[in-house]
Parts: structure tokens; sequence; C-alpha cells
């Protein structure tokens, strides 16, 4: 159901409906108000008054962010277990990329060659724009990549099927990448 169709005029959607989705809203903010608020409490590791209004603030605001988002009809997002499970290989890049980063501190630091530091544009397969299984695979990738030290993803463009990343020296695709939708 979306929040839409009570705009419309055309739409079918009722008093009952609309009533069902404030009601299914309400609970989703409900249900994330204290974990947001937790985690401002880690965040800030004080309990003082002034930060505690804060954030029950932007847990409130937090919350309603969610809301808003999940009532959007392009918010789906239903990765396919094989795209959840290309996070195994993330540990390894991590500790790869850690490695390469700080060999080119140390090799700038002793005056050797800079790093690369490019940005570039790989080929991914991106799928449909509203189909939840292909936007969860792109979010996972965006994600996973990210997680490593010396790649960052920007952005992909579903329609002309391109993924911009930055990396601090110029190496292939990451295999986890290519199998999220990205092509070397």
């Amino acid at each position: 159901m979306e929040l839409r169709k009570w705009y419309n005029p055309e739409g079918s959607c009722g008093f009952q409906c609309v009533m069902q989705m404030v009601l299914r809203l309400a609970r989703l903010f409900g249900i994330w108000l204290a974990p947001l608020f937790v985690c401002w409490i880690i965040f800030v590791g004080t309990f003082s008054q002034w930060e505690l209004v804060v954030g029950a603030g932007a847990a409130l605001l937090g919350g309603v962010g969610i809301c808003v988002v999940e009532s959007q009809d392009s918010a789906h997002f239903c990765p396919t277990l094989r795209a959840w499970l290309s996070l195994w290989r993330v540990p390894w890049y991590v500790l790869s990329d850690t490695r390469e980063i700080l060999w080119d501190v140390v090799r700038d630091l002793l005056g050797g060659r800079k790093a690369d530091s490019v940005f570039r544009l790989a080929t991914f397969a991106a799928g449909e724009e509203r189909d939840p299984q292909d936007t969860g695979r792109r979010v996972l990738a965006v994600a996973y990549t990210t997680m490593t030290p010396s790649i960052v993803v920007l952005g992909v463009n579903v329609r002309d099927r391109y993924m911009l990343f930055h990396q601090i020296e110029r190496t292939g695709i990451p295999k986890m990448t290519q199998a999220l939708g990205a092509k070397s």
C-alpha cells in the first residue's frame, strides 16, 4: 500500500487503508526509537542531561526518517542469499587493503612514488531500478566494497550501468564486487 494512493483521487485507498499504513508506520517508529536512542548514548559515551535530550531528539528524527523511507514505493531492499553471502570476502579485503595502504604510507614517507589515488568507472550490471533484489544487490555492492580501506564507492548509475569509485592504488576490481555485478 502506498501513501501516494491516499492523495490520488483515482486511487482505491480509503480511510481504512490509510489507517493500516499509519498503524504500520507507528509500529515501525516504536520499534526503532529505543535502538536509535541507545546508539546515540553509545556514540556520545555519556549520560549528561543535555546529551540525553539531544539524543532523544536525534532518535525521534531518526524514527521519522525511517518511516518516511519505508512509506516510499522505491524503498524496497530484498537481496538474494548469494548477495548476502558475498560478505565472507570482506575480512580478507580489509587485511590486504590495510597492508596496501600501510605500504603506500611507508613508501611516501621514504620519498618514493606517491599513491595513484584514482577515480574509476566500472561497468555494473545494475538490473532494474525498482526490483527489490537488484536494489539489494546494488546496496550490498556499495556497502561491502566501501568497507575495504582502499576503495570508496561513490555510487551506482542504474540508467547508464556504471559504478563510480575511488581507489588509493589502481588495482583490479575485487572478486566480491564482481560477484555483485561489477565488470572488470
